[in-house]
């Protein structure tokens, strides 16, 4: 299992390559192992002193996204149940065999959306 380190780096990991899926799939898989053994609602790579782009999040049954970017929506999707006052994420992302894909997740503290932004090197404004 993963273990999570205490000081990750602070520049943005390089983005994930493609030439091995099952690498990005076995990766995948022990991220969200380690992040259900920790009780996070979601884990990063460079938590785990693993220098990718990678955010595991628990939203259902949990998934591993590679190379993500978020965005925040003013409302939710068409065809969505998430409640009218729920702050929404569009993530844009990559699977580990390097299929592009979105999905919405709800965020209502902010927090994923600061993980993805750290993982791709934006900073948080003040």
């Amino acid at each position: 299992m993963l273990k999570l380190i205490k000081n990750p780096k602070k520049r943005p990991p390089p983005l994930v390559t493609f030439e091995k899926p099952f690498s990005n799939q076995k990766l995948g898989v022990e991220m969200l192992i380690a992040m259900n053994a920790y009780g996070r609602p979601f884990l990063t790579a460079p938590q785990c002193g693993i220098a990718q782009r990678a955010i595991a999040i628990s939203n259902g049954p949990g998934k591993t996204y590679f190379n993500p970017t978020a965005t925040l929506l003013e409302t939710a999707p068409e065809d969505s149940d998430f409640a009218p006052d729920d702050a929404i994420l569009c993530i844009r992302y990559v699977d580990y065999l390097g299929n592009g894909s979105t999905t919405y997740v709800k965020d209502n503290d902010g927090t994923i959306l600061a993980a993805i932004n750290h993982l791709n090197g934006i900073k948080e404004k003040k």
